[in-house]
């Protein structure tokens, strides 16, 4: 009743026969699933701190925007044999009330050269940003892009 089906070179029997083939398609099914948390977009993660302006001139508030990009979803083109490196530009925009720009910046980041990644742990990317800005409402927007996608 029970067949000895040789799943992975005939080291295991299957019992019943059908379970050797739902072990072969679990295993695709997670290796589809591990591929897509791979080839996910870019994240950009973005933090802002508001402080009073010293400057007693100028009336506003200074505001520091920290900016932070997770490496792992980027794709790490060869740039040398063994030597691999990936590449992302933020954009960082700050509208007015009206939706009008108060302040707009593009940043081109090049994470540093890795040897291999496939065991290299791949550091995220920050930056912190200092704007003037006078007194207002604000909408802070940002988005980041893949060089090499």
């Amino acid at each position: 009743m029970y067949g000895s089906l040789g799943c992975g070179a005939g080291l295991l029997p299957c019992h019943p026969p059908y379970f050797c083939d739902m072990r072969y398609f679990l295993l695709i099914i997670s290796f589809l699933f591990s591929l897509g948390a791979q080839a996910g977009p870019p994240q950009l993660l973005l933090d802002v701190a508001r402080f009073s302006n010293l400057n007693k001139v100028e009336k506003g508030a200074e505001v520091e925007i920290y900016v932070t990009v997770p490496t792992q979803s980027l794709i790490y083109r060869q740039r040398a044999p063994k030597a691999f490196q990936s590449a992302a530009t933020v954009t960082l925009e700050i509208l007015k009330a009206d939706g009008q720009s108060a302040y707009r910046e593009v940043i081109t980041l090049k994470p540093p050269v890795l040897n291999d990644t496939t065991t290299a742990i791949k550091n995220p990317q920050s930056f912190l940003k200092r704007i003037l800005l006078p007194d207002g409402k604000y909408t802070l927007r940002g988005t980041v892009k893949d060089q090499y996608r």
